[in-house]
């Protein structure tokens, strides 16, 4: 229950996770073309630095400094694009998931079989320990704040119910001022963990 997420929230968070990530992209975009151009460069380097030694206006030992610096750059550059493919992990497929979770746990967990139920703690976190019959858990990070920021998540739901039996659709751009504390979970967990 207290990592449970309303509808509502989960439709915005979605939402605005899925805008950020169109940003993301293009800030990823330009840092890689930046990255390459630079490898470009550094291989351009090691050219010129090459057709100076051949014709004997470096000498053996300048030549093979510079190279080692040159080959340290190129590491560098590399290590950086590497860094840049591990970012582009599709972090939110798995959030959206992982909200997808924290909306349907509750229920699943409580009209689902055994297999269903031990799936369900599973996927929560580690550490399991039971104890006069109660079961306690480390959560995951998502799951440890869902749950730390629970209540003032139902605060901030019913705060933007209207009164009486009005019908009506709320905006879910409406939604960002009254949910803006929670989106420092994805700055929190840029790149959530895997869940089972």
């Amino acid at each position: 229950e207290s990592i449970t997420i309303p509808k509502e929230f989960c439709d915005w968070a979605i939402k605005w996770l899925k805008e950020e990530h169109k940003e993301e992209r293009s800030n990823q975009q330009l840092i890689l073309n930046n990255l390459n151009k630079s490898l470009e460069q550094n291989q351009a380097k090691i050219n010129r630095l090459l057709d100076l030694h051949i014709e004997n206006l470096i000498s053996k030992k300048e030549y093979q400094n510079k190279k080692e610096e040159l080959k340290k750059e190129r590491n560098s550059i590399q290590t950086e694009l590497s860094s840049l493919d591990n970012r582009t992990y599709d972090w939110v497929k798995l959030t959206e998931k992982t909200f997808n979770f924290a909306k349907n746990a509750k229920y699943h967990f409580d009209h689902g079989d055994v297999e269903t139920k031990t799936a369900i703690i599973r996927s929560l976190g580690s550490n399991f320990l039971i104890k006069d019959g109660k079961i306690t858990i480390e959560l995951s990070k998502p799951f440890f704040i869902l749950k730390k920021n629970h209540h003032s998540l139902l605060e901030s739901i019913e705060s933007i119910e209207p009164e009486g039996k009005t019908v009506g659709i709320i905006q879910s751009d409406n939604l960002p001022a009254s949910f803006s504390s929670w989106w420092r979970w994805r700055e929190l967990n840029p790149r959530p963990r895997k869940f089972s």
